[in-house]
């Protein structure tokens, strides 16, 4: 692991829906000479399933804090480094109907050191020694990660991105993006924004360049709350 840690990686961006995308952002430098792992298979709280797909990217020059990047599978893809993955086990492809995204390292003894876990339109489960208790849309949660290096979107919708800007200390950007109300989903495609990389203590916004278009009920409350604010 280079010395990588828990939430040094953390997931900012799902879209399930093709083609899949998952979109990173370090809030630590990343060293060069790590390998980042992301795979899709379930986790059973002893070990991960091997009915998905894994992939990796081999980190060859670091990374700094603040930098966004990932996986695109679209051709010619904005994401930086997304182009740079291999594949490492399986076929990774994630569910419309719900799937789990673990961020991974591998310590020298080969032993799996969590970094980020999500999961899409469902919760947590428990763990369970029976691999077959979990579906592709299921996982446990690693027990080494902290509150603030997972998060479950349980609405049922296929696409997930945060929506707020970040800066602050590692475990202030972590706090944000572990807040489910920061994210916003839909089951439209949509690219984020990618700008250029920013440093630790300056904004990271993820803004969609093609969001859903509001309802229009989302239009008259966001009206309603501004003519609030207006009198207050």
């Amino acid at each position: 692991c280079r010395g990588m840690t828990s939430g040094d990686v953390a997931v900012i961006g799902v879209k399930s829906t093709d083609p899949d995308m998952v979109a990173l952002l370090a809030t630590a430098d990343l060293p060069a000479g790590a390998t980042i792992f992301i795979t899709d298979n379930a986790w059973t709280g002893y070990e991960l399933k091997t009915n998905e797909g894994a992939i990796k990217l081999d980190v060859t020059s670091a990374i700094a804090a603040g930098t966004r990047f990932g996986f695109d599978a679209a051709t010619n893809a904005a994401l930086p480094l997304s182009d740079s993955w291999e594949k490492e086990s399986g076929s990774l492809a994630l569910s419309v109907s719900g799937d789990n995204v673990m961020v991974y390292c591998l310590e020298g003894d080969g032993s799996k050191q969590f970094l980020y876990a999500v999961l899409i339109q469902s919760d947590w489960y428990n763990a369970n020694a029976d691999s077959s208790a979990f579906s592709p849309n299921e996982s446990a949660l690693p027990s080494n990660l902290p509150d603030n290096c997972n998060i479950a979107l349980n609405s049922n919708k296929r696409n997930w991105w945060y929506q707020r800007t970040v800066s602050g200390s590692k475990t202030e950007m972590l706090n944000a993006i572990a807040d489910p109300t920061n994210w916003a989903s839909d089951n439209v495609a949509f690219d984020l924004d990618i700008g250029p990389a920013t440093a630790t203590n300056s904004p990271v916004t993820n803004s969609p360049t093609n969001p859903p278009t509001p309802n229009v009920s989302s239009i008259c409350i966001a009206s309603l709350l501004s003519m609030v604010v207006a009198f207050l």
